[in-house]
């Protein structure tokens, strides 16, 4: 699989263990394995079209939870492919896409560099929960 679209979706689809199909995934669970923290998941939409996920890792600061990193992705299952659409973490909050006056606009270079990093931490997602020799 060389498009990185094709592999973070079977990357993600692996390491969070609901199955195949993310329409029929539930709203809400947490993918844990020791050592590692463990990574929450919410489904905020699902349609037939796409299902859009947050995936977060939280550590506790001042006795507070702050997620770190926070994303948000949307899979298209009719085509087995994954994008990322956000990353928040301490240092700042990134999209992919922005609507200003009613147009829908892309930063292709937040795209390019979220996708890098969501390719890379699914990848270690997966290794890491399923214990898998990852390609």
């Amino acid at each position: 699989m060389n498009d990185i679209h094709a592999r973070i979706y079977a990357n993600l689809i692996a390491a969070l263990g609901k199955g195949d199909d993310p329409t029929r995934w539930p709203s809400a669970w947490k993918v844990e394995k020791e050592p590692y923290q463990p990574l929450h998941v919410d489904v905020l939409e699902c349609s037939t079209e796409h299902v859009t996920i947050a995936l977060a890792h939280y550590y506790k600061q001042n006795g507070d939870l702050v997620p770190d990193p926070d994303m948000q992705v949307r899979f298209y299952p009719k085509h087995k492919m994954a994008e990322a659409l956000t990353f928040q973490n301490s240092f700042g909050y990134h999209e992919v896409y922005d609507v200003q006056d009613g147009v829908r606009l892309v930063n292709m270079n937040t795209k390019r560099q979220l996708n890098a990093f969501l390719a890379e931490w699914s990848r270690n997602l997966k290794s890491q929960f399923w214990d898998v020799n990852i390609k």
